[in-house]
């Protein structure tokens, strides 16, 4: 529960604007994602209005069903696909993204910047 919590806080943390990297690419990811849901949405509601919601439902299904033999040649190829997408894309997005949330700070992380900023102005004022 610890461990959630402190997630929790580095969340807060980057949605705050305290540090302004890390506010402009959450809020980026933010909007990214609401976009994509959005868009997602509206696929959805327009594949459903012609009819095509079913079938596009059913083909899983259909997969799933082949012979063994099949599934493995499908899942080989899914394999390939997904070596060849990160041989192009690299692996450097997930490093600087894990990177990015290590920089971070948690709970009492925030709280100490935050009372040493409050602090150390309040000594270089007197």
């Amino acid at each position: 529960m610890a461990a959630f919590a402190a997630q929790i806080e580095k969340v807060k943390f980057a949605l705050s604007g305290e540090d302004p990297f890390v506010s402009a690419v959450f809020s980026a990811v933010v909007a990214a994602a609401s976009i994509v849901a959005g868009v997602g949405i509206q696929l959805a509601t327009l594949l459903a209005a012609f009819g095509l919601l079913r079938p596009l439902i059913w083909v899983p299904g259909v997969c799933t069903l082949l012979p063994r033999r099949l599934r493995k040649a499908q899942a080989a190829a899914a394999q390939l696909a997904q070596e060849l997408i990160k041989e192009k894309l690299g692996d450097k997005a997930r490093r600087r993204a894990k990177a990015l949330w290590q920089r971070i700070p948690d709970g009492p992380e925030t709280t100490h910047v935050a009372l040493c900023g409050q602090y150390a102005v309040e000594l270089v004022a007197k």
